[in-house]
């Protein structure tokens, strides 16, 4: 079971004040979320680290990441 990040922790986290900001950079990232009862932007820390995880391994032939030329 994941840990529910709500919105107020997602802004404070980003460093941004306002909902549509929010939903931008989450969009820009390609990480999931959902609207819950409000509008309220939510989303899982699972589902966040499943994307940093696809994004290390999508860069690991990278010279500044990886192991390019190995």
């Amino acid at each position: 079971m994941s840990t529910l990040l709500q919105e107020e922790e997602l802004k404070a986290w980003i460093g941004v004040k306002s909902r549509a900001k929010l939903m931008d950079w989450l969009d820009q990232q390609e990480l999931p979320y959902r609207l819950a009862p409000g509008g309220r932007v939510v989303t899982e820390l699972g589902a966040i680290s499943e994307a940093l995880s696809r994004s290390v391994n999508d860069n690991w032939n990278n010279p500044v990441f990886g192991n390019a030329g190995t």
